[in-house]
């Protein structure tokens, strides 16, 4: 969901054009030396492909539950605020998922721009979107996380989202129903970081209804085990970015929702949450149960089945910085708030979780923290 407006499908430059690269609040053009002029977007959707101006439209490719997937890339010219695809000779830069993702784990590589300065030199970023979301919005998106978040390269999971607010309930099942891709192509990525000899630092950030998808990915995960490899074995994510998340507020705590991705980060789990969302809001009210991305989890600091406090996760309040709910609804603030932006650089920089500038201490064993722009005193 990029902001309140509807959306329907159209050009990807259409989009661009009509403003959705700035922020309306103007808090997310921190950066703007960093802006690369020319990019490449890396995508996997189980979207079905339709080509034009749209490219990949708003249902199944191959049916809810089947875990085929697309896979492509999108070369990208930007000038200010405006960006464009350029063309492409079949209409939506497909090629073979495995290369798509040897490109995107490339080290060092040109993925994202040249003469850029990363925040690490490797640092790559999964990212899955939420729900009323339509391809071409990718384009925006991915130029937002780039400028704001810095990676080296980032590679879009896009699923079958409707692209309005009124499609909220049909979105669900199609989040659920796109686990078995979503999860194919993890086990892909997966396969491609374990042939590397120096694998990049590679992150997963979900937006609102996109953790609906992560839960069913690591449910296919989980149930994978009988197979020769156990993908739930190894800790391939540094960081876990949890953004305004449509999941129960208890998820992290339930082995059938998301309590399975503790196995594969490294490092943190963050889980970024506001109060003023009022998308979550009508969410909360529309399924009947708090929403993680807007209560936060249930049980804080969060224990492991033997009762051990898990100390690598963090709960990130971002009320006091979050975008305008007259705007976006409060539900944007992963793309465009500068202190949440800086917070997710400082992350994959490496910056110890309880120094983070803009970090300030909100109780819970010191795992909770308020994202403020002003000092911690005020």
């Amino acid at each position: 969901m990029i902001g309140r407006r509807v959306f329907s499908s159209g050009a990807l430059a259409a989009l661009a054009g009509a403003g959705l690269l700035k922020a309306r609040s103007g808090q997310a053009e921190e950066g703007e030396e960093a802006r690369p002029a020319a990019f490449t977007i890396q995508y996997a959707t189980n979207r079905q492909k339709v080509g034009g101006t749209e490219l990949f439209g708003r249902e199944y490719e191959w049916g809810a539950d089947d875990d085929r997937y697309h896979a492509g890339v999108l070369p990208v010219r930007v000038d200010g605020v405006r960006a464009a695809v350029a063309s492409v000779p079949d209409g939506v830069g497909e090629r073979d998922p495995r290369a798509v993702i040897r490109e995107f784990l490339r080290p060092g590589g040109e993925a994202q721009g040249r003469g850029r300065r990363f925040a690490p030199p490797d640092s790559v970023l999964v990212f899955i979107h939420g729900f009323a979301f339509e391809f071409s919005e990718v384009l925006p998106v991915a130029v937002q996380l780039s400028r704001g978040y810095r990676p080296t390269s980032t590679l879009f999971f896009s699923w079958p989202s409707y692209g309005t607010y009124e499609k909220y309930k049909r979105d669900q099942p199609y989040a659920y129903g796109s686990g078995a891709a979503a999860a194919h192509f993890m086990r892909d990525l997966f396969d491609e970081y374990d042939k590397l000899h120096e694998p990049p630092a590679m992150s997963l950030a979900c937006h609102s209804m996109g953790n609906r998808v992560l839960s069913a990915v690591v449910q296919h995960l989980k149930n994978d085990r009988p197979r020769e490899k156990n993908y739930l074995a190894k800790r391939y994510f540094e960081h876990i970015f949890l953004f305004a998340a449509d999941e129960d507020y208890r998820a992290l705590n339930d082995p059938s929702k998301l309590d399975p991705i503790l196995d594969l980060v490294r490092k943190t789990v963050n889980i970024y949450a506001s109060g003023d969302d009022f998308a979550l809001l009508l969410a909360e009210i529309v399924n009947d149960t708090p929403e993680l991305g807007r209560t936060g989890p249930y049980s804080f600091p969060i224990r492991d089945g033997s009762g051990r406090k898990r100390d690598n996760l963090y709960w990130l309040n971002c009320q006091p910085v979050a975008d305008p709910v007259s705007q976006t609804f409060g539900h944007q603030y992963f793309r465009l708030s500068a202190p949440v932006m800086n917070d997710v650089r400082q992350v994959l920089a490496g910056v110890d979780p309880r120094q983070i500038a803009g970090r300030c201490p909100a109780g819970f064993e010191g795992q909770k923290f308020d994202i403020r722009s002003d000092s911690c005193r005020s």
